[in-house]
């Protein structure tokens, strides 16, 4: 993963944490050629690359499942409406 702005390196090392993919490293200020090269070596060819394409492809079946999608949010909103609910009937102070 290469994140280049806003929120996109909180989530390539979110989906690194979870071993679904490696970012590649920088220092600050810019990516280097070596360090892209060596990331996606790591990738495509060595070993690890295996693992992490194995991880990619089981975290892919939850985000493609909508019928699991489909129960988060209907869970969500099950809980945004209970906690509504409690904030009206709380007695006002």
């Amino acid at each position: 993963m290469l994140p280049l702005f806003a929120d996109q390196g909180l989530t390539a090392r979110l989906m690194a944490a979870r071993r679904v993919g490696l970012e590649v490293p920088w220092d600050g200020r810019a990516f280097g050629g070596e360090d892209v090269a060596a990331t996606v070596r790591r990738v495509m060819v060595e070993e690890e690359g295996k693992a992490l394409a194995r991880n990619a492809r089981e975290m892919q079946g939850v985000f493609w499942d909508t019928a699991r999608q489909g129960r988060y949010i209907d869970e969500l909103a099950e809980h945004l409406q209970r906690r509504r609910r409690r904030e009206q009937d709380a007695p006002c102070t």
